[in-house]
């Protein structure tokens, strides 16, 4: 902490080798640097001072003891006076070895004289900072003393009031609430472990309960799912029901026209307008008045190519008029014949005749020909343009279905249409399929053969069975038809749900070369019926009635599809 001056000992260095004629100088010298060194002393005293009560406040902080720090500072300064009284014993050894005797004797007295002041400076240093601290420490623990007697009075005031008060717990009492309580807490723990397990056994009869109740649920689903289907089957067959029962209100009406009607002519129909042509007929729409009231109609005028008009009825309609008036009652899905006459077609009727053959239709004097005239119920589209709309596929199955119904009914009349395509089903306002256009058709004898002749043609070629079509290519007299019915199914059902022939070509393709109809692309419900209804040999083919029995099954069952 304390140290000598580096100048001072260097300057009594220097005076040991002084001759005897610099003594009174290397004296006054010795002096001046004693005086200096007091000074030097004096002003390390104070900075000393400063640094020791620093150094207090930080060790008091620290938890350090008074007498620990007094100990402390103590043997720190015995330490330095210690060294410095070695250094000054060494260097006085040095003055002693090379200053005279006279020297050594002034220097010794001017020594001792500077170590006795130095050693009171340090004694009233070291009593200086003693007093320092225990001034310290009584102010110290004055402040510990007088904060100590505050807190305990303000104890003693407080337990003054609490006593007032009767606040003071009682601690045997406390204890004694406090084991009840633990007691009583126990009991409600068991108590609560108790429920818990009845818990956990009602936890377990509600999940047994919730999973027979899932199974239930999940059997009501399928129940309702059922209940949806029986329900869209029984809305199907209401929308059947009333689509039958507008039929039927359709031919009552129908029956009832044709009862009026008692003989018409050309001129008694009006707003003619042109509908389709064909090479036997033109096919039109008109309106006829019957009691003031308007009834629509679709007019087929037969083309008259040369014959003369009493010989028309006889030769030119004798396919078409002798089928449908052989018709033993009506069917919604058979088109119904009102009225067939015989007159002369009006300029306006001759104008929708293709041009190349619209001079055939007249007299060499210009006069129109008499001709036959069909007035036939009308219907909005046919099947060719429904299936262009885009239908879905059980309306699909129903005119299929329909198809099979009609068929059924002409089998039962052994009636052969021979010219089942799209273009020759109308679908009526009630959406019904109705088979019309008779006009290749033919009546089948006890054998279901149909006889040709002049106007028997055979049919339309792509739609005849194979074993019709060998008997025609072989000019047969007869055509087998019993079958006829259901390969003419077969070929309307395939074209309803694909819009194409089973068989490209049909009618330039060899008998002996048709083999099983394309059912890749068909769907799974309709192949097997599809393949029983396009078998080429008849004995092989389904018949009519077993078909449209299972199309009948396959509408009911499809009602819940859409």
């Amino acid at each position: 902490m304390f140290s000598l001056d580096k100048k001072l000992f260097a300057h009594l260095n220097e005076t040991t080798t002084l001759t005897n004629e610099n003594i009174k100088i290397a004296e006054t010298n010795l002096n001046q640097d004693i005086s200096d060194l007091k000074l030097q002393l004096t002003d390390k005293i104070e900075t000393v001072e400063k640094s020791l009560v620093q150094q207090v406040r930080l060790l008091t902080e620290k938890g350090y003891s008074l007498k620990e720090i007094i100990t402390k500072n103590h043997n720190e300064l015995s330490e330095e006076v210690q060294s410095l009284k070695e250094i000054i014993s060494k260097n006085h050894q040095q003055l002693n070895e090379t200053i005279t005797n006279e020297n050594i004797k002034t220097a010794e007295i001017n020594l001792n004289h500077g170590l006795q002041w130095i050693f009171g400076i340090f004694v009233g240093l070291i009593f200086v900072v003693l007093i320092f601290f225990w001034i310290l420490h009584q102010q110290t623990f004055r402040g510990f003393r007088e904060e100590l007697q505050q807190r305990n009075n303000q104890l003693e005031k407080l337990q003054k009031i609490l006593s007032e008060a009767n606040i003071l717990p009682n601690f045997e009492n406390l204890e004694r609430e406090h084991q009840n309580t633990v007691v009583r807490l126990t009991q409600e723990s068991q108590e609560l472990t108790d429920k818990l397990a009845q818990q956990e056994v009602l936890l377990q009869a509600f999940q047994q309960q919730e999973q027979k109740s899932n199974q239930e649920i999940q059997s009501l689903k399928q129940a309702l799912v059922g209940l949806e289907r029986l329900t869209d089957e029984i809305q199907m067959l209401r929308g059947e029901y009333h689509s039958q029962t507008r039929d039927l209100d359709i031919l009552r009406r129908n029956l009832w026209i044709r009862g009026q009607i008692q003989s018409i002519k050309c001129t008694d129909l009006k707003n003619v307008q042109h509908l389709s042509g064909g090479c036997f007929g033109l096919v039109m729409s008109c309106d006829l008045l019957l009691h003031h009231q308007k009834f629509s109609f679709a007019l087929k005028m037969l083309q008259n190519l040369g014959i003369e008009t009493v010989n028309v009825e006889e030769r030119l309609a004798m396919a078409e008029l002798r089928s449908l008036q052989s018709l033993i009652g009506v069917h919604p899905n058979i088109i119904m014949m009102i009225h067939s006459f015989l007159d002369k077609p009006t300029e306006q009727m001759l104008s929708f005749v293709d041009k190349s053959i619209r001079d055939f239709l007249k007299h060499p004097d210009n006069e129109p020909r008499g001709t036959l005239f069909f007035l036939l119920e009308r219907h909005p589209t046919n099947l060719k343009d429904r299936l262009a709309e885009g239908v879905s596929e059980l309306q699909k199955v129903k005119y299929a279905t329909h198809l099979a119904r009609g068929l059924v009914f002409l089998s039962e009349n052994k009636i052969a249409h021979l010219d089942i395509k799209p273009d020759n089903l109308l679908i009526s306002e009630n959406d019904s399929l109705v088979i019309a256009d008779f006009g290749v058709s033919a009546q089948l004898n006890d054998l279901w053969q149909a006889p040709t002749g002049l106007f028997g043609f055979g049919g339309n070629p792509n739609h005849l069975s194979p074993e019709v079509m060998n008997a025609r290519t072989q000019l047969a007299a007869f055509l087998p038809c019993e079958k006829q019915y259901s390969w003419e199914l077969g070929i309307g059902l395939y074209e309803i749900l694909t819009g194409k022939h089973p068989f490209p070509d049909y009618g330039m393709t060899k008998l002996s070369e048709i083999g099983e109809p394309p059912l890749l692309d068909i769907p799974e419900r309709y192949r097997s019926l599809l393949d029983g209804l396009l078998r080429a040999v008849p004995s092989n083919r389904i018949p009519i009635v077993t078909a449209c029995g299972e199309l009948e099954h396959l509408l009911s069952t499809m009602c819940g599809l859409e």
